[in-house]
């Protein structure tokens, strides 16, 4: 055992690490950590705690995954993320305002036109993705993958869904096939399922609605058509009556 004075300074804080078998009770307004840049994830069966200086952030660690939280300003969470790379499951996270005022949830890019998305929904696997809200483009997707994602429900949009911008000659919705699409690219069901309207893998009009006749009445109104390109193709005629 050397004197105090001949121990090295780098060797004090493991000689006045303490090492409790039982629980730690401190009767005190709070527990002060200081500051450090480097990164010192725990190993397996152990767990770390320390405070980010350079980032202003308290990070947590536990058999080698760690994750951090951070403050922007006084009281506001700004970031909940891995510090490691790879999947740490949080379970269900509830995200309550504190005031009809209070924005529950933001998410915000780390860029302003992000390769990456904001926000994933993914199968068990994460293999596939089923939805995904942010990127470059498109700004809103549910894949191939989601199958019935909206089934049982409904969509509804009075802004740009697919579109690139917010601009008179944006497309309002896309419907976009797979290569060497075969199935229609819309369909209109009634409650029992069966095809009402559809638009074929094509551009093909589909209708439910048709029955047989033979002699037409007088021409009462014409319906333009139009081409892919948007130039007409001619008139359809509308008659008074068909028998």
């Amino acid at each position: 055992i050397r004197p105090i004075g001949q121990i090295r300074p780098a060797a004090l804080p493991e000689i006045l690490m303490l090492i409790l078998e039982d629980g730690l009770h401190v009767k005190q307004k709070f527990i002060q950590i200081s500051g450090s840049n480097t990164e010192d994830p725990a190993p397996l069966q152990a767990a770390r705690i320390w405070y980010d200086q350079a980032n202003g952030a308290l990070k947590f660690s536990a058999n080698g995954g760690a994750f951090a939280l951070g403050v922007a300003a006084a009281g506001v969470l700004t970031a909940l993320q891995a510090v490691i790379g790879g999947v740490t499951p949080l379970g269900t996270l509830t995200v309550v305002a504190t005031d009809t005022n209070t924005i529950g949830l933001v998410l915000r890019s780390g860029a302003a036109s992000p390769s990456a998305d904001w926000l994933s929904i993914q199968n068990q696997a994460g293999t596939q993705v089923l939805a995904r809200f942010g990127g470059s483009s498109p700004f809103f997707e549910v894949t191939q993958f989601s199958y019935g994602f909206f089934y049982n429900g409904q969509i509804s949009t009075s802004v740009r869904m697919g579109a690139s911008a917010d601009t008179a000659t944006a497309i309002p919705l896309v419907a976009r096939g797979f290569t060497a699409q075969s199935a229609n690219l819309f369909e209109a069901r009634e409650i029992g399922n069966a095809i009402q309207f559809a638009i074929g893998p094509a551009g093909q009009i589909k209708t439910a609605n048709a029955t047989a006749a033979t002699t037409p009445g007088s021409v009462v109104k014409k319906l333009e058509v139009f081409d892919a390109a948007g130039a007409s193709l001619g008139y359809v005629p509308i008659y008074s009556a068909i028998t």
